[in-house]
């Protein structure tokens, strides 16, 4: 999956150790998995069945033994690295670790059985819920085990194991449905098609009867990279079903950071978030955050990389059906910093290059309320456009004059005259 979060946006898959191997890429590819996707990516020198034997599917896990008895002798690699991960202490040689698991998923002398089953004996032997062990999991994740994703469904039912196990679990299953079943030969994906079947049901499951709500906002993060569009009003049904688990304005701000941050699902799961917010029975206090919310993102510092241009049109629209009334009869500060922050967000959408000349030939035809409320908030580049109109000046100080002017009015339109003047001053100076 092409995944790219903004920066401020929910850490999916920031676990110890996972980043490592998800984040330590080259800059030209957008994935975050790449260092590792292209283990489960098959090239010309590579023999598909070392990597998608039909008996790893279906028989993997009750073939996997100690690696000594499984080869028949001991591998010396494995050897050393065992007793490594055995006896090392991993807050201390975290970086080792790293270096370590990083050269063992790369090493093309090992098959990828062979990288499977060391794994996961490995967490077998850690344990699922020790720190060592969590390192095991995100390693595996790392080789998207569609194969064995069985075992993994399995393993999540296990009473025994915390939330965070169960958690990483769930994100481990999305990485391997996000191997790529038309790169590999039909029965291979077949095989692939059928494990991701399983994985697309474990998610249905964990929607339609979460388990607790903890567990249940992972899988609201996660079910996106997992279903298509079809798929998603499940997770609307759910949501509204199960506001004792989630609120539903914390759902619709987790789907949000979900949808928007990642190019991967964007361009199907933000029109269909933002229709259910546009068009579902939701109170106007749940609509203005999420939109408080969704300006918030758009404006964020690299989310201009993040929008892909394919939804631009779509939430253009959206945005220009959201434009909040700021007037004489309504002015206040609250209402002032939600009229600019939308027009910030509406010309971050669409004003292309130049954002700045953009909202500067808007404010130019708004009323005397709505660009007091620009100058106001402004600063920078915007303000000194802003300063250059001689117009807007004029237009302020006779809005100063109307005879129907709210205290609230006069009190911003001088602000920003104010405002101005200062600004002229200093540029004079």
């Amino acid at each position: 999956m092409k995944t790219i979060f903004l920066l401020a946006i929910l850490g999916i898959f920031a676990t110890t150790g996972y980043w490592y191997f998800s984040d330590k890429n080259d800059d030209s590819d957008k994935n975050k998995t790449l260092e590792i996707k292209s283990l489960a990516s098959p090239s010309k020198t590579v023999n598909h069945n070392d990597y998608f034997a039909e008996n790893s599917f279906d028989g993997l896990i009750s073939e996997i033994q100690p690696i000594s008895l499984r080869d028949g002798h001991a591998n010396p690699k494995l050897t050393d690295l065992k007793k490594f991960l055995q006896t090392a202490d991993l807050k201390k040689d975290i970086s080792v670790f790293d270096k370590k698991i990083g050269n063992f998923l790369r090493d093309k002398t090992l098959t990828r059985a062979s990288k499977l089953a060391f794994l996961i004996n490995m967490l077998k032997e850690f344990g699922f819920n020790s720190a060592k062990g969590g390192y095991m999991l995100d390693a595996l994740a790392g080789l998207k085990p569609i194969e064995i994703a069985d075992y993994f469904i399995e393993q999540f039912n296990n009473p025994e194991f915390s939330n965070d196990v169960k958690a990483k679990l769930m994100r481990t299953l999305v990485e391997a449905y996000s191997i790529d079943p038309s790169k590999y030969p039909p029965d291979i994906a077949k095989l692939i098609g059928q494990k991701s079947n399983d994985i697309q049901s474990f998610f249905n499951q964990q929607i339609e009867k979460p388990i607790n709500s903890e567990l249940y906002r992972e899988a609201i993060k996660l079910y996106p990279h997992i279903s298509s569009t079809d798929e998603l009003h499940l997770l609307n049904d759910s949501l509204l079903k199960h506001q004792d688990l989630i609120s539903i304005k914390e759902s619709l701000n987790v789907q949000l950071e979900v949808s928007l941050g990642n190019q991967d699902i964007q361009a199907t799961a933000l029109p269909e978030l933002l229709q259910t917010v546009q068009k579902g029975k939701l109170s106007a206090e749940v609509k203005n955050e999420f939109n408080e919310r969704l300006y918030a993102l758009i404006k964020a510092p690299g989310a201009e990389k993040v929008i892909d241009e394919s939804v631009k049109p779509q939430l253009a629209n959206y945005l220009q059906q959201q434009t909040p009334l700021l007037n004489n009869s309504n002015v206040n500060f609250n209402n002032a910093h939600n009229y600019v922050s939308w027009l910030d967000a509406y010309a971050s959408v669409n004003g292309g290059n130049d954002k700045v000349s953009f909202i500067s030939n808007l404010v130019s035809s708004a009323s005397p309320v709505q660009q007091a409320a620009v100058i106001v908030f402004s600063d920078g580049e915007l303000l000194n456009s802003l300063q250059q109109d001689f117009n807007l000046q004029t237009n302020l100080n006779s809005a100063l004059n109307y005879n129907n002017l709210t205290t609230e009015s006069k009190q911003i339109i001088l602000d920003a005259v104010n405002k101005l003047q200062e600004s002229n001053s200093s540029f004079l100076k």
